[in-house]
């Protein structure tokens, strides 16, 4: 389940820049590009400012700082998503989409060398290397790579267009049990062709694979319109209340869990003559 929270996260950006879009009637204009800027390196700094916390620390080495992360890739792909699905039409954006998964499939394929979706030989731990330096990765997986890096956010965009086409649905078709029945349609027909290119192209979260791209976009179809149908069509209204309060506020609820995290590994406990961290008293004992 933890794998399906990202991409869902960025689908529902999609969904939600269609409806931000309509009050700009989906032009270009300076103020929506303004705004798509700032907003774009306004989430990108928060998450660097994260991944920095607690800013001051014993022999603090910025060298070290990693540059990527769940924040970086957010701004990064609702921005270039923004600007696609401004200035492309709908037919047209259908088609980047497919240039972008396909392309980046054969990047990872052709430039990876006998284990292109390996840990260690992709070509997006190359590039993040070549561009950002060793220094500036995630080293959780005990090796500098970063999940969250430059190449791999690309096909990242399309997870956003993949909702931002399924609010055009929710705007388009009026009848609500058919808009349910379209959205699992589309849906349904994304995640195949996901799970099925999946036997020749590994459906990967580390590697943001194009099958990972589509298997989860029609994925998150899914629980949408399955939420249309519980909470428009069946009434349940008290459902959504839990969805909107963090979904109105997802970004701070992202930011304060991981400064929580961050802060509670800092604090050291004595236990039973073990010094542990807060989180490991917390949650491993």
């Amino acid at each position: 389940p933890t794998d399906l929270v990202f991409p869902f996260f960025l689908f529902i950006v999609g969904v939600a820049m269609r409806f931000s879009f309509a009050r700009h009637n989906y032009q270009p204009s300076s103020d929506l590009l303004k705004k798509i800027f700032w907003r774009t390196v306004t989430i990108f700094s928060f998450g660097l400012l994260l991944n920095a916390y607690p800013f001051i620390r014993q022999n603090w080495d910025w060298t070290s700082l990693r540059i990527m992360g769940v924040l970086q890739r957010i701004g990064l792909a609702y921005g270039l998503a923004a600007i696609l699905s401004l200035y492309l039409s709908e037919k047209k954006l259908w088609i980047s989409c497919g240039i972008i998964l396909i392309g980046y499939w054969l990047i990872l394929l052709l430039f990876g060398g006998s284990d292109p979706f390996g840990l260690s030989s992709n070509i997006a731990r190359t590039i993040d290397i070549a561009i950002l330096g060793e220094n500036h990765l995630w080293r959780g997986t005990g090796i500098p790579f970063d999940p969250e890096g430059l190449l791999s956010t690309i096909p990242a965009i399309v997870t956003v267009l993949i909702g931002f086409s399924i609010g055009q649905l929710i705007q388009k078709v009026p009848d609500q049990m058919r808009l349910v029945q379209t959205i699992l349609i589309r849906g349904a027909g994304i995640a195949a062709v996901g799970w099925l290119w999946g036997f020749i192209f590994p459906i990967n979260k580390q590697l943001w694979t194009s099958t990972y791209v589509l298997y989860t976009g029609g994925l998150a179809s899914f629980f949408l319109a399955a939420f249309i149908w519980l909470i428009d069509i069946r009434g349940y209204k008290k459902l959504s209340w839990p969805f909107m309060i963090f979904g109105t506020n997802s970004i701070f609820v992202f930011i304060g869990s991981g400064l929580w995290v961050k802060t509670i590994l800092k604090v050291k406990f004595d236990y039973n003559g073990d010094i542990i961290s807060g989180y490991s008293y917390l949650y491993k004992t």
